[in-house]
């Protein structure tokens, strides 16, 4: 599992150990980055933010989990309700 730029904006990819047959996790106009596989290997954990309406870079940072193939997408915490973690 990797970060890579999809329209200007990072956003989860998988593939084979070797980089072959890569997928794009998250369809949404959102970033996400610093993924990392759970221990048993059946979801990826990921921040993502939303860019506030003014375009600035500094956004609400929530923790989400995906599974390998993109569907059963979870969040853990929601930074808007929460605060930044």
């Amino acid at each position: 599992v990797y970060t890579a730029v999809d329209q200007e904006e990072p956003t989860l990819w998988v593939g084979g150990a070797d980089g072959a047959n890569p997928k794009q996790l998250l369809q949404e106009r959102q970033s996400a980055y610093s993924p990392a596989w759970s221990p048993d290997g059946s979801r990826i954990a990921f921040l993502s933010s939303n860019k506030p309406p003014d375009g600035q870079m500094q956004g609400v940072v929530n923790l989400e989990v995906v599974t390998p193939d993109g569907s059963q997408r979870t969040m853990l915490w929601d930074g808007a309700k929460r605060g930044s973690l």
